[in-house]
C-alpha cells in the first residue's frame, strides 16, 4: 500500500511539473522557437553532407558565397522591423503593422541587392553568376525576405509552432538537390531557392489562417517605431553581420575551400548558438507581453544551460566524426569546430542582455554593446586569419565571448 501511494505521489508530482512548464509561455515557446532552429540547422547539415558527396569544394563555396550574401542583404533590408513587429503586435494594428513591414523590408531588399550586384563588378569577380542568373537570384533573394519577416510574425503572436511547420517545408531543398544536381553550382543554389518560394507560399497560407487580412501602409507605425526600429536595425548588422562578412572576408583573401569549411564548421556550431537565441527571443516577447522580465531572465539562463551544456561536451569530443561525415577533408578543420563549440558557453550573456533591454526600450545600451561586438569580431578575424589561416576566426570568435561576458553578466544581474 506504501509502495501504491508512493508512485501515486510520484505521479501527481510529474503531471504538476509538466502542467507548470507546459503552460509556461517562456519555456513552451522556447522549445517551439528553438525546436524550429533545431530543425532548420539538422536539415541544413543533412543538405550540406549530401551537397559535399555531390559537388566539389570549390562549388560548395561558391553558393555559400552567394547564400551569405543573401542572408546579409535580408538582414540590411529588415530595418529593425522585425523585432517591431514583436515589440508593437500586442499593442498595435496587427494588419497593417504586418503589410507595411512587408512592402517595406521586400523593396528594401531589391534596393540593397542591386547594391551588392555593383559591388560584385568591382570586388568579386568569382561571384558572377548573379549576372548569369539575375532572376533566380533576385527571386530567391525576395522569398528569404519574406520568409524572415513571416516567420518574425509567427514569434510575435506567441504562435511559435508555425515556424516548426517553416522548417520543415525548407527541408524540401533535400528532395530538389539531386534532380538539380547536372545543373551545377547553379543547381544547388536553385534548389535551396525553390524550397524558400514553397516554404513563402506555405507561410502565406498560414498567415491568413491566423486571421490577417492585407492591412493598408501605415506610416504612423512606421514613424512611432522608427527609433525602435532604427536602434534595432542597426543591433542587427552589429551583431549578425559579422558573421556573414567574415565569409566573404574568407572567400576573398582564402579562396572558395577555406569559405566551404568555415560554412560548414560554423553551420554545425550554429545549432548550440540557437539554444540561446531561441529562449533570449521567448524572453523578449514575453517581456513585451508584460512578464517578469526578472522571473523570466532566471527562467531563461537555466534553460539555456542545462541544454547547451552537454551538447557543447559531446560536440567538442566527436568534432572529427561530425565534420567526417561531412567528407574527410573537413576532418581537418576539427579545432575550429571546437573553438565554435567552445562559444556557446559564452554567447548566452549577449543575447539576453539584449532581450532585456528591448524591452525596457533602452536603445542606447543595446547599440553600445552590439558595438564593441561587431568591432572586437571583425577586426580580430581579419588579424588572426592572415596570421593563422583559418583557425584564426575560432581564435577571434571564442575570445570575444570570452572577453565580453563577466561585465556583460554584471549588467545583467544590476538590471534584475
Amino acid at each position: 500500500m506504501r509502495n501504491t501511494n508512493s508512485m501515486i505521489q510520484i505521479g501527481e508530482m510529474l503531471k504538476n511539473t509538466h502542467s507548470k512548464y507546459a503552460h509556461n509561455p517562456l519555456i513552451s515557446n522556447s522549445i517551439y522557437i528553438l525546436t524550429n532552429y533545431a530543425l532548420s540547422a539538422v536539415f541544413g547539415l543533412l543538405f550540406w553532407v549530401l551537397a559535399a558527396r555531390l559537388y566539389s569544394q570549390e562549388a560548395i563555396g561558391t553558393v555559400t558565397t552567394l547564400l551569405s550574401s543573401i542572408a546579409l542583404i535580408v538582414l540590411l533590408s529588415r530595418l529593425g522591423l522585425d523585432q517591431s513587429i514583436i515589440r508593437y503586435f500586442p499593442s498595435g494594428n496587427k494588419d497593417n503593422i504586418l503589410w507595411t513591414s512587408l512592402v517595406t523590408t521586400t523593396l528594401a531588399s531589391l534596393l540593397f541587392g542591386s547594391i551588392f550586384a555593383l559591388l560584385v563588378v568591382l570586388y568579386f569577380n568569382d561571384l558572377s553568376v548573379i549576372f548569369d542568373y539575375p532572376l533566380i537570384y533576385f527571386g530567391v533573394l525576395t522569398a528569404n525576405s519574406i520568409y524572415t519577416l513571416f516567420s518574425s510574425c509567427f514569434v510575435g503572436l506567441r504562435h511559435s509552432r508555425y515556424q516548426v511547420i517553416q522548417s520543415l517545408s525548407l527541408a524540401s531543398r533535400l528532395l530538389l538537390i539531386i534532380p538539380l544536381v547536372h545543373l551545377g553550382s547553379i543547381g544547388l543554389f536553385g534548389s535551396v531557392g525553390l524550397s524558400f518560394f514553397i516554404t513563402v507560399i506555405i507561410s502565406a497560407h498560414l498567415i491568413h489562417r491566423i486571421g490577417f487580412k492585407r492591412g493598408n501602409f501605415d506610416i504612423s507605425f512606421l514613424k512611432g517605431s522608427f527609433a525602435f526600429s532604427a536602434a534595432n536595425f542597426l543591433v542587427g548588422i552589429l551583431l549578425y553581420a559579422p558573421n556573414q562578412i567574415v565569409s566573404l572576408l574568407i572567400f576573398n583573401i582564402s579562396g572558395a575551400t577555406s569559405a566551404a569549411a568555415y560554412y560548414v564548421c560554423y553551420t554545425v556550431a550554429g545549432l548550440l548558438f540557437t539554444i540561446s537565441l531561441a529562449v533570449s527571443t521567448s524572453l523578449f516577447v514575453e517581456g513585451s507581453h508584460g512578464g517578469s522580465l526578472k522571473d523570466n531572465t532566471v527562467r531563461a539562463f537555466t534553460l539555456i544551460y542545462a541544454i547547451t551544456i552537454p551538447v557543447v561536451v559531446s560536440l567538442y569530443l566527436s568534432s572529427e566524426i561530425v565534420l567526417c561525415v561531412f567528407s574527410h577533408e573537413y576532418v581537418k578543420y576539427s579545432l575550429l569546430l571546437q573553438y565554435f563549440a567552445l562559444t556557446a558557453l559564452f554567447i548566452p550573456a549577449i543575447y539576453v542582455y539584449l532581450s532585456i533591454q528591448r524591452v525596457r526600450k533602452q536603445l542606447i545600451s543595446i547599440c553600445i554593446i552590439a558595438s564593441i561586438y561587431c568591432v572586437l569580431l571583425l577586426s580580430l578575424s581579419y588579424v588572426l586569419l592572415e596570421k593563422f589561416d583559418l583557425i584564426g576566426i575560432g581564435y577571434a570568435w571564442l575570445g570575444v565571448h570570452i572577453l565580453l561576458y563577466i561585465p556583460i553578466m554584471l549588467k545583467i544581474f544590476q538590471l534584475r
